[in-house]
């Protein structure tokens, strides 16, 4: 790597590691792969997933094809995906399925779909964290010899996917949105209207508007009301003599 393509390494690694502090929700995390994508590898799809056991599960998804996603979970794929089965670290996608052409019938139809999908060639960077595992992809003929791109993965990625099993293990309120619990949690917080639009990127009077269709989901008429439902809070009536 040359002194200039580390420079623009070091300088995108300190401006994500800056931004992924910022990180508290899905929504917020979804900001973030928005950002870096636009920043490091803006031609690129990119796609976030987790497995905990068997189960693979896509998460998020920046560009990513909707159809390569249906397609791989009908077919099972997930059991027989040498990039998916790799061991952590970086994986360059053709290099790999390449080495793997030869592993059986399963990985052949497997390569042969990826092909077909344009899904031959690509990156993912795996982290494991206990029992979980987290894949960031990035597809593209480019990202496969993106030199920058892979330093910055590589120093950024086991913070991120920290953060990615931090996230995905928050609980989500029933029949809320990502939008409306981020709202809530500013408003629980104590941030005025004015003050959680800013957080949140919207005008003042959409977030009273969603608290108000919060309030009416939970069958409430007050804020206070509202929190004390949502946290479990039953308070005794006052003591007559």
């Amino acid at each position: 790597m040359d002194v200039q393509t580390l420079s623009s390494s070091l300088n995108d690694l300190v401006v994500l590691l800056d931004d992924l502090v910022a990180v508290k929700d899905r929504t917020t995390l979804l900001a973030f792969l928005r950002r870096m994508q636009a920043r490091v590898c803006p031609d690129a799809r990119m796609t976030v997933a987790e497995r905990r056991g068997d189960t693979l599960d896509n998460i998020l998804n920046i560009n990513w094809s909707q159809r390569w996603l249906n397609f791989y979970v009908a077919e099972e794929f997930a059991a027989v995906d040498p990039v998916a089965n790799a061991a952590p670290g970086l994986v360059i996608w053709s290099r790999t399925l390449e080495y793997e052409a030869r592993a059986g019938r399963d990985v052949a139809r497997f390569i042969q779909a990826a092909k077909a999908h344009d899904m031959y060639r690509g990156i993912t960077y795996i982290v494991e964290d206990g029992p979980v595992r987290v894949y960031l992809s990035l597809s593209g003929e480019s990202t496969e010899s993106d030199v920058r791109l892979h330093a910055v993965l590589s120093a950024l990625m086991p913070k991120l996917a920290m953060v990615i099993v931090r996230v995905l293990s928050m609980p989500r309120l029933v029949g809320l949105t990502d939008q409306q619990c981020t709202i809530l949690h500013y408003m629980a917080a104590g941030l005025t209207d004015d003050e959680t639009a800013k957080m949140v990127g919207l005008a003042p009077r959409t977030v009273m508007r969603k608290i108000g269709d919060i309030k009416n989901l939970y069958g409430v008429s007050s804020r206070a009301q509202l929190i004390a439902s949502l946290s479990g809070v039953n308070f005794p009536l006052p003591r007559t003599t």
